[in-house]
């Protein structure tokens, strides 16, 4: 990975850059976006989100500019485990970048960088941590 950015993986957790994403959390986003491997969404922006994670391309492009990685839409539509990796750096990529917890960046994840319906992002980020039995910012 580029810029001497460490990544660890165990058993609960990945930890990128030092932000620590509970594994339970990445889970918890996979059941809230519903989606399925293969998955191919249009969101009504008429941006489309790719897999299990729903990831969209502009931010699998941000996670591959931010760390040197090289996921493709491909893999990360297909495989869980490319979901899974993808979306974990992402939400450490965001925590590390606005120096925020786990809550703040779901709702980043969830709304992008600017988005203006910061409720509407809030509530995402909620039903992420209530599903995985998460209450508090988890450390960063």
């Amino acid at each position: 990975m580029k810029n001497g950015i460490i990544f660890a993986m165990t058993h609960f957790s990945v930890i990128v850059g030092g932000a620590e994403i509970p594994h339970a959390i990445v889970n918890a986003v996979a059941a809230v976006e519903g989606g399925k491997p293969g998955m191919t969404k249009i969101e009504p922006n008429g941006q489309r989100s790719y897999g299990v994670h729903q990831i969209s391309r502009a931010f699998l492009d941000d996670v591959n500019r931010h760390y040197g990685t090289r996921f493709s839409v491909s893999a990360v539509r297909d495989k869980h485990k490319e979901s899974f990796l993808a979306c974990s750096m992402g939400i450490a990529m965001i925590m590390n970048k606005r120096g925020c917890g786990i809550k703040t960046a779901l709702a980043a994840y969830n709304g992008g960088w600017k988005n203006r319906n910061r409720r509407k992002c809030m509530d995402y980020a909620e039903r992420v941590m209530s599903a995985a039995n998460t209450e508090s910012e988890a450390p960063k």
